[in-house]
């Protein structure tokens, strides 16, 4: 037998081995997932995968920069969109190895970010020489010598190669733009890579990840410091008093999480606090706060938090329902409380 937390092999007749119940035992009124630290190395392999897109990506970052006339907040987005894609690719491969180790993921994103940025430089100074030097430059050869690309930065920062507002950055000006840059490359594929896998749950079990169940309830309540301590001690007791949400309510709560659709044994649900304000248009912003995340519960209580669904708006929920799971189906997912 395994392990249902980390997936060692038990010694002893047991759902847990030794080391995840010792783990436990500082909190025996709530237990919360947490990934088993694994790592399977093969994910090394996906590195010329990052390298192969990071390329792409980058020849189409670098065009539009040097191509479209436009500088300020142009650049900005072009830098976030640049960035936001590779942190993506970089998750995904981290999840197609089924990488349960947070700190490694920060690492890998790194190393991901640092390989972007490079290809960037490079595809950068290519499309930039070859457009206005007759002399040109080949890409090859300068992929393959970093201190060629440290010093054509180093020649561009002194001339400068745009105007903003009339000047052209030149110096450690134009550095403390590229080194804006440069951080936000590197540190959005570590933190959107970190994310992506301390935001999963995996199942030690089926050796797979978990499934999203998305809004799995929202709801209002008067009392939300009462319901979080409640929670914090596994009752869900608070539900029965609490309210539907309606459109125009500025703060509500939310339950999401993950469910094992292979072996119905793995549920985790988070709380989220939901703020809304409207501008003199109508126009609708909101942000989410997560409250508790991870929260293990068993196969009853998820069933008991899909019926107290007032609305049928989740189609993970209905896609739960219609294995055939006892307890839910498709119309009690529009009970109200």
């Amino acid at each position: 037998m395994l392990c249902e937390k980390c997936g060692e092999a038990l010694a002893v007749s047991g759902s847990l081995c030794q080391t995840c119940q010792d783990s436990l035992s500082d909190n025996q009124s709530a237990q919360f997932y947490t990934h088993s630290g694994k790592i399977d190395f093969k994910v090394l392999g996906g590195i010329p995968a990052i390298t192969i897109v990071s390329v792409v990506l980058s020849f189409i970052y670098s065009y539009s920069v040097v191509y479209i006339p436009i500088v300020g907040y142009f650049n900005i987005i072009l830098t976030l969109c640049f960035s936001a894609a590779m942190a993506v690719v970089t998750g995904q491969i981290l999840r197609f190895f089924t990488v349960r180790n947070s700190t490694f993921s920060f690492c890998f994103g790194l190393l991901s970010g640092l390989i972007a940025l490079y290809f960037s430089w490079v595809t950068f100074e290519y499309v930039l020489i070859n457009r206005y030097s007759e002399e040109g430059l080949e890409l090859m050869p300068l992929a393959k010598d970093p201190s060629a690309v440290w010093e054509i930065a180093c020649s561009i920062a002194k001339e400068g190669w745009y105007s903003l507002g009339g000047t052209t950055p030149t110096g450690i000006v134009l550095w403390i733009f590229w080194g804006i840059e440069a951080c936000i490359i590197v540190g959005a594929c570590a933190l959107i890579s970190l994310g992506t896998i301390d935001s999963a749950v995996f199942c030690e079990r089926c050796r797979k990840w978990a499934d999203d169940v998305d809004a799995i309830l929202n709801f209002k309540t008067t009392d939300p410091q009462g319901m979080i301590e409640k929670l914090s001690s596994a009752d869900f007791s608070f539900l029965q008093n609490v309210e539907p949400v309606l459109g125009a309510d500025p703060l509500y709560f939310k339950f999401d999480g993950h469910c094992c659709g292979s072996c119905d044994d793995l549920f985790t649900v988070n709380l989220t606090q939901v703020s809304r304000s409207w501008d003199k248009d109508g126009k609708e912003d909101s942000s989410d706060d997560i409250l508790l995340q991870h929260l293990l519960i068993d196969k009853n209580t998820f069933d008991e938090l899909c019926r107290f669904s007032f609305v049928k708006s989740a189609v993970h929920v209905d896609d739960y329902a219609n294995r055939g799971t006892d307890g839910i189906s498709a119309e009690n997912t529009t009970e109200e409380v």
